[in-house]
C-alpha cells in the first residue's frame, strides 16, 4: 500500500447527493456515469508527490 492515497472530492449541498447516488430507503448506490462525468479542476491542488515534501 502507498503511504498516502490522494482522492479527488466534490462538495455537495442540500439534495446535490441525488445527482451521484440512488437511494431506495435502505441502500445507496453510486451513479458511476454521473461521478465519472465530473471534470477535475484545470490545476489539481495537490498530488501524492506534494505529500513527500
Amino acid at each position: 500500500m502507498p503511504e498516502h492515497i490522494v482522492s479527488p472530492t466534490a462538495p455537495m449541498n442540500g439534495d446535490d447527493w441525488k445527482k451521484f447516488y440512488d437511494y431506495d430507503g435502505t441502500i445507496r448506490k453510486i451513479k458511476w456515469d454521473a461521478v465519472n462525468a465530473l471534470q477535475p479542476p484545470e490545476k489539481c491542488m495537490k498530488t501524492s508527490a506534494d505529500l513527500k515534501k
